[in-house]
C-alpha cells in the first residue's frame, strides 16, 4: 500500500531547467538529477538544474527517507506512535541504507513529434519479500502471544517498542541480501506547465517510485 500524500512530497518540485546543454540533454540530466536526490541524497546536481537551494534540495531526499520509514513500518505493522525516538531513528537509517540499494538507468530523452519522453528502466527492490517471512514468525509466534497476554495499556505500549526494536533487527539483516525484480520501464513525457516550468507529472514521479521500491 502507498501513502500518496507522503511520496508525493518528495517529488512535486518542477522547477525551470537551466543551463546550455541540448534540450535532450537537459530533460535527461534533470530526470537523472531527481532520482539521484530522492534516492541517493545526492543533492548538488538536483540543486544546480533546478536553481533549488541547498536546503531544498536536501528536503527532496528527506522527504523520501520520511516517506521510506513510514511505508517499512506500515509492511512490517510497527505502530510509529508507540516507539522511542532512539528506535525511529534505527529506522529512519534503515530507511537510507534500503533506498542506498535502488536501482535505476534513464535513457537519453528522445523528440517524438512535438514532445519529448524519458524512458526510466527500474529494477525493483525485493526487501519486502525476502523479510516478510521471518517478521510474521516473529509476529505470529512470540509478540502474538504476549501481546494477547497482556492486561494493561502500559505492558502493550511497551511491548510495541519490544517488537519495533526486534523487527528492526531482523530488518537490518536483510539489507545486504536485497535482490532484485525484473527491470521494468516506464516512460514519460516532458510537459510545460501554465508558467512555462518543465518537468514530468505528479503521477509519473509516484509511478517510478513504486517501481523502484518493487510497490505491489
Amino acid at each position: 500500500m502507498k501513502r500518496i500524500a507522503a511520496a508525493a512530497a518528495a517529488f512535486l518540485m518542477v522547477l525551470n531547467l537551466t543551463g546550455c546543454a541540448s534540450t535532450s540533454e537537459r530533460y535527461t540530466n534533470y530526470i537523472q538529477a531527481v532520482l539521484d536526490c530522492s534516492y541517493y541524497g545526492k543533492t548538488e546536481q538536483y540543486a544546480k538544474l533546478t536553481k533549488a537551494s541547498a536546503e531544498e534540495a536536501e528536503k527532496v531526499y528527506q522527504d523520501e527517507v520520511d516517506y521510506v520509514t513510514e511505508l517499512i513500518c506500515f509492511r512490517f505493522a510497527v505502530e510509529p506512535s508507540c516507539i522511542s525516538d532512539e528506535t525511529h531513528e534505527g529506522y529512519e537509517t534503515l530507511a537510507k541504507n534500503v533506498l542506498n540499494k535502488t536501482k535505476f538507468t534513464v535513457d537519453k530523452a528522445v523528440k517524438s513529434g512535438d514532445v519529448y519522453h524519458v524512458t526510466i528502466h527500474c529494477e525493483p527492490i525485493d526487501f519486502w519479500d525476502i523479510a516478510y517471512e521471518d517478521v510474521e514468525s516473529y509476529y505470529v509466534d512470540d509478540f502474538g502471544v504476549e501481546y494477547e497476554a497482556a492486561s494493561t495499556t502500559e505492558e502493550r505500549e511497551l511491548l510495541e517498542e519490544e517488537y519495533a526494536v526486534n523487527v528492526l533487527e531482523i530488518l537490518n539483516g536483510y539489507v545486504d541480501e536485497i535482490g532484485y525484480e525484473d527491470p521494468v520501464k516506464k516512460i514519460v513525457e516532458i510537459t510545460e506547465d501554465k508558467d512555462g516550468k518543465e518537468g514530468i507529472a505528479d503521477q509519473d514521479w509516484l509511478d517510478i517510485d513504486s517501481l523502484i521500491l518493487g510497490g505491489k
